[in-house]
């Protein structure tokens, strides 16, 4: 008995800040996923060598009191092709991916609220579990607002060369007191989500990113929103704790003129550029 399943990455948050008193954040799935394979080997399993995964599986039986498998039964294989440490949800789709794939090899329906519920007891979690664009309180998992279905956006995605282990940085930096207060700019963002409004929605992610920057500061930022606008670009978002940029793609942008001016002034600081697209976010049965 085996379940596959895959879920996608993040290119950061198109918003992440204190909106209605909590931090919050709206991540924004692309098409780069983690393919995670479950099995039931009753017994013979693996040696639980990806600890938050198998944390996850463990609240799963415990949770729903899943008497009839132990841990040591289930075995999980990940294979994924997200970037990790990079602030592109790599751990949010593994740990909702197994979830998913558990869910259905037990027969036990997991809602996404469910998922979410339990991913966040593991580490903080982005919204990449909904299918739908979301904001969730990424600590808690106790506020889930669903906003409209993804987008369709075309991002290049820049890969920054540094990584960050988000449960250290966490730690040593006071999100909560530094996070800037994002309820206007929330409430934009849905209006630009809900009318596609990219210009809009360039904006309102430019911002975000920029008050971060007393968090996680990007020492290029204001250079390449300088080089993106000159390009025709909508804007540009970040992974709040995270080095992955993304920039808005419009119709208009001129694509060839904004990679060789990235690639000229901002190089040294990224290991990759390469485009992507939006995708709709949840976990889905691969190879059936």
């Amino acid at each position: 008995m085996k379940v596959k399943v895959k879920t996608p990455a993040s290119i950061g948050e198109l918003i992440q800040g204190k909106i209605k008193g909590k931090e919050m954040l709206v991540s924004c799935p692309i098409n780069i996923y983690s393919i995670v394979e479950v099995e039931v080997c009753k017994g013979s399993a693996s040696d639980l060598c990806n600890e938050k995964v198998y944390k996850a599986a463990e609240f799963f039986l415990n949770d729903y009191k899943i008497k009839s498998y132990k841990l040591s039964d289930i075995k999980i294989s990940i294979s994924s092709h997200i970037p990790r440490g990079k602030g592109m949800a790599s751990s949010t789709a593994d740990i909702s991916g197994t979830l998913y794939a558990l869910s259905k090899l037990l027969s036990v329906p997991l809602k996404e609220e469910e998922i979410a519920a339990i991913a966040v007891k593991v580490e903080p979690t982005d919204s990449t579990i909904f299918s739908n664009l979301t904001l969730l309180d990424h600590l808690q998992g106790n506020f889930i607002e669903r906003i409209a279905p993804v987008l369709p956006i075309e991002f290049l995605l820049l890969e920054g060369k540094d990584t960050i282990d988000t449960l250290k940085f966490r730690k040593e930096t006071n999100h909560i007191k530094l996070a800037g207060d994002l309820d206007k700019h929330y409430e934009r963002l849905k209006e630009a989500i809900l009318y596609n409004d990219i210009s809009l929605l360039g904006k309102v992610c430019t911002e975000s990113a920029f008050l971060n920057q007393k968090i996680l500061y990007k020492p290029y930022l204001e250079e390449l929103s300088n080089i993106v606008l000159d390009c025709g670009g909508a804007g540009l978002n970040i992974a709040h704790s995270g080095s992955v940029c993304g920039v808005i793609i419009r119709k208009e942008t001129d694509k060839s003129k904004l990679v060789s001016r990235i690639n000229e002034a901002l190089g040294e600081y990224f290991s990759k550029i390469y485009f992507v697209h939006t995708v709709k976010g949840g976990s889905t049965q691969w190879g059936i």
